[in-house]
């Protein structure tokens, strides 16, 4: 049987060995696997659930594709990806299934001392409203936003949260995903932008948002404000390999 494929963050994975370990003559083909894509915010998360299911199960017999979730959800209509995995309202009349919820949460650098933000005081800090850590009582630096892309899911979903119709700030900067946006804040000291909260590591801090973080509690009761539901959507329902993985996923993820 042909060693299945994972593809993820321009990476492949062809299986337990390498063809020159495994003392291959000649070069084979990688097999033909149906397309998975994950929204790019979403990555990290969604390989940590392939990495569980390969350890349980086995390698996965479909390729896992990290692309902007516009560009998802053409090459879907277009029939290149079976799959979309997002944090977005599903399209009109296609197939959609839960799979969890994670949290949006608001991440500055570890010198930061601002502890608690605001509904308003999150849209005016990415709105320009609040220019200068110093008017939340941080230090004296020019506040730095950081943002996805427009059209990225967990940008929809912060503007659609928080920004209630207000622009961003001209002085954003853009990032391509969620591990950008960690990276940028855990380098700038000045700097503020959401991630989910599994994103959440010891090079950032996340702030408390009305005086809740998210957990799995707050989540389920609604006391933390930011929610991200995760479902996978596909013009068509998803069968074989893909199917079943789906069907993993949602006996392994815990809802809040």
């Amino acid at each position: 049987m042909a060693r299945p494929l994972l593809r993820l963050a321009g990476f492949v994975l062809l299986g337990p060995c390498l063809a020159t370990a495994c003392g291959a003559a000649t070069a084979t083909a990688p097999p033909d696997y149906p397309n998975v894509a994950v929204s790019s915010g979403l990555d990290e998360p969604v390989a940590d659930w392939m990495i569980s299911y390969r350890e349980e199960i086995g390698p996965p017999e479909f390729n896992l594709l990290p692309l902007p979730y516009s560009q998802a959800v053409e090459a879907a209509a277009a029939g290149g990806v079976k799959l979309v995995i997002s944090a977005a309202d599903p399209e009109p009349n296609w197939f959609i299934t839960p799979l969890t919820t994670d949290g949006l949460s608001v991440i500055v650098h570890l010198d930061n001392p601002v502890l608690d933000l605001s509904l308003e005081d999150l849209r005016r800090l990415f709105s320009g409203g609040f220019s200068n850590w110093s008017q939340l009582g941080g230090q004296d630096l020019a506040v730095q936003p950081y943002l996805p892309f427009r059209g990225d899911d967990l940008r929809e979903r912060f503007e659609q949260a928080v920004m209630a119709g207000v622009r961003p700030a001209g002085v954003a900067y853009l990032v391509p995903h969620s591990r950008a946006a960690r990276q940028a804040v855990s380098d700038d000291p000045a700097g503020v932008a959401f991630i989910p909260a599994t994103m959440v590591d010891e090079s950032v801090r996340a702030v408390r948002l009305e005086g809740i973080l998210p957990g799995p509690s707050t989540l389920a009761d609604g006391r933390y404000l930011l929610r991200l539901p995760i479902s996978a959507s596909a013009p068509e329902e998803p069968t074989g390999a893909i199917r079943d993985w789906l069907v993993w996923l949602q006996g392994n993820l815990r809802a809040p």
